[in-house]
């Protein structure tokens, strides 16, 4: 039930919580080790996409030392993937780089390929995503079209739905940092497209529906990029999701460029506030 929840409204919403805050209790009464894996994964997600960043630290650890007692290798690639993207929201981006690295070197196809059925996203694809966001920060930005376009041929190949269309949405977002929105409109599109045809209501309406109103806000389509990005920005916090600084920034731009400088202006207060909220992290940018 965890997993199809995030599959279909993402990991923020109470019902991930619900069903996998009891699984885990379950798993560790009839000491199923083996059922750890999505668990742990899915409860971790929900605890950084509502906010509480550093909290997550403790899923990693948990993860981490998991793995180590019982020997998993699984438990022990998910432990890094899922540090990789906690240390990134933390503004570590050395250490994001580290994890990922060791993601890349344990990852095989063969092994790890079929574990996007149980969490909904590969683990290469995913890692790679968090590293091209990483490179760009470090001021790589040729480098880190070029581990975007790996994530993408990477989750071409496996053909996953989810997988693959929040590869094409929000792992997509580097070419908005690097100015080239058409790039990022075209793949957004098609995420939106293997979206439907899926029947994933979240990249569909929230993923897919925010980045379109980037790309049309940084095209200058200030007034159809607003209502777009609105849009999706508004599921998604109702929704329990808390990160995503970048997109709402984006969307006070076109605000201003509207003529809305008080309500583009109370945004950034937000921002600000959101930033600077203990647990967050102060360069949790990024939805």
């Amino acid at each position: 039930m965890g997993t199809a929840w995030i599959a279909l409204n993402f990991a923020p919403v109470q019902e991930v919580w619900d069903s996998l805050h009891p699984a885990l209790g379950l798993a560790k009464s009839l000491r199923r080790n083996d059922a750890l894996l999505p668990i742990l994964w899915g409860l971790n997600a929900h605890v950084i996409t509502t906010g509480r960043v550093a909290e997550s630290l403790g899923g990693v650890a948990q993860m981490l030392d998991a793995a180590e007692l019982y020997h998993d290798g699984d438990l022990l690639i998910v432990g890094h993937a899922s540090a990789a993207v906690t240390n990134f929201y933390l503004g570590e981006l050395m250490k994001t780089r580290e994890h990922a690295g060791k993601v890349l070197a344990l990852y095989t196809e063969e092994r790890h390929g079929p574990m996007v059925g149980l969490l909904n996203q590969d683990l290469k694809t995913f890692t790679l995503t968090w590293m091209a966001l990483s490179t760009w920060m470090l001021g790589y930005p040729e480098q880190a079209v070029k581990i975007s376009d790996a994530a993408l041929a990477h989750a071409r190949r496996l053909g996953h739905p989810f997988n693959l269309s929040w590869c094409l949405t929000y792992g997509a977002m580097v070419f908005d940092h690097v100015g080239e929105p058409e790039e990022l409109l075209k793949r957004v599109e098609e995420g939106e497209r293997v979206a439907r045809e899926n029947s994933l209501r979240f990249v569909k309406e929230v993923l897919a529906r925010s980045h379109v109103g980037v790309a049309l806000i940084r095209k200058g389509e200030f007034t159809a990029g607003v209502a777009s990005l609105k849009a999706g920005r508004t599921i998604w916090e109702n929704g329990g999701g808390r990160l995503g600084v970048h997109l709402k920034s984006a969307l006070a731009e076109g605000r201003a460029q509207l003529g809305a400088l008080d309500g583009a202006l109370d945004l950034i207060g937000e921002i600000i506030a959101q930033i600077e909220r203990p647990g967050l992290g102060r360069t949790a940018l990024l939805c």
